[in-house]
């Protein structure tokens, strides 16, 4: 009697979606508002904070306003980072030695505009720093039709920049902006948290058995691939019965499912992963004959 038991991929991940809370979807369209400070997301007006505004301008440019406090106890400086860490990056300094807007390829040293190119400035960039407000306009024809976006600003002393995205290392952008010729460009927020998994091997086959004889399948390993530490639960959908008598890390499972102590993956932080054995031991008295599978599912919640 031939036992086969498929885990398929493509379910595990959309019940993983739908289990991220309502609010922690950030989903916007141009123009882009946020404001932050060194903690992440702020209140505009803040001492030590300032306000992002990505906007098309509707002359075939995209335009990044960054506004400081009234007051600010601090030099505003900004970097507007496309595609980075493969693009490029501009980027305003104000402490004597690097006075005015830089650029930065994906290759190469930085220059300041007035010296890119033998002397001339960028014709597809333009820049402004008045007051409290820095902006860059950047023209959509150098962008390509979907690019990646990342800034920081320096908010409070010479020496405090902070990220716009606060997701930290890796690098993750703020933003991703995708350019349509006629419709204009959309600002598309990531979502965060962003609760996924997967699991290793996609199907196992547990050969041809005999009641009685408990017969070991393949390991199973989980790897978190989203970006928050995650509890992972296991269902089965029996389409075979024989399934019922399926085993994971010895233990059967209670309730419909195997929880998270059963699989001992109560806490996998990202990017780390968690095994768990498998075995069918059918009894001697099951009396059914031919194929049968059925579909495992791996089940991840967020841990708060």
């Amino acid at each position: 009697m031939k036992k086969k038991l498929s885990v398929l991929i493509a379910l595990v991940a959309m019940l993983s979606m739908l289990l991220v809370p309502a609010g922690a979807l950030a989903v916007t369209s141009l123009p882009y508002n946020e404001t932050w400070d060194p903690e992440g997301t702020a209140d505009s007006g803040d001492p030590h904070s300032v306000d992002v505004v990505v906007e098309d301008t509707g002359d075939g440019w995209l335009q990044w306003t960054y506004t400081y406090s009234d007051s600010p106890t601090h030099l505003p400086k900004m970097t507007v980072a496309i595609d980075y860490p493969s693009g490029f990056c501009i980027t305003t300094f104000d402490d004597g030695s690097h006075d005015g807007w830089y650029y930065a390829p994906d290759v190469g040293t930085a220059v300041q505009f007035a010296e890119y190119s033998g002397g001339t400035y960028l014709d597809w960039a333009a820049t402004s720093a008045v007051g409290n407000v820095l902006t860059v306009r950047i023209q959509k024809s150098e962008l390509g039709l979907t690019f990646m976006w990342h800034g920081y600003a320096n908010v409070d002393g010479a020496q405090v920049w902070i990220e716009m995205n606060t997701s930290g290392d890796p690098w993750l952008p703020t933003g991703e902006i995708t350019i349509d010729p006629d419709m204009g460009p959309s600002l598309n927020g990531f979502i965060d948290p962003i609760i996924a998994i997967n699991v290793y091997p996609t199907n196992i086959d547990f050969g041809t058995i005999t009641p009685g004889t408990p017969v070991s399948g393949d390991t199973i390993t989980v790897t978190n691939i989203g970006t928050v530490a995650v509890a992972v639960s296991a269902s089965i959908d029996p389409k075979g019965d024989a399934f019922q008598y399926l085993y994971l890390n010895d233990k059967q499972r209670t309730s419909g499912l195997w929880s998270a102590a059963d699989l001992t993956m109560t806490n996998i932080a990202p990017t780390l992963f968690a095994d768990c054995t498998t075995e069918l031991k059918v009894p001697v008295t099951y009396s059914a004959k031919g194929a049968e599978d059925t579909t495992l599912l791996f089940l991840a919640t967020a841990i708060p």
